[in-house]
């Protein structure tokens, strides 16, 4: 993704993809997300912009074909 310039990124990709990681574990909003992570409309808007750029499918696909050809398995499914 290329920026449009501006402010450099205040947060690194690993928590704004650790805070993801929580609400979706949890089951909770985005507003309930705790103080440790960065702030939920910040967290929401690298949610939004990786979404629209189809990277929360890639990394799905990847790691379900990592955690497939860790079971021996192919990494793509046949179905």
């Amino acid at each position: 993704m290329r920026g449009r310039g501006g402010r450099p990124e205040g947060y690194c990709h690993r928590q704004l993809l650790d805070a993801i990681r929580y609400l979706v574990a949890g089951g909770i909003s985005w507003r309930a997300m705790p103080a440790d992570f960065p702030d939920c409309g910040r967290v929401y808007a690298f949610f939004r912009r990786w979404r629209e750029h189809g990277l929360i499918a890639e990394f799905h696909d990847r790691l379900r074909g990592k955690v497939r050809e860790r079971e021996g398995r192919e990494s793509e499914p046949t179905a």
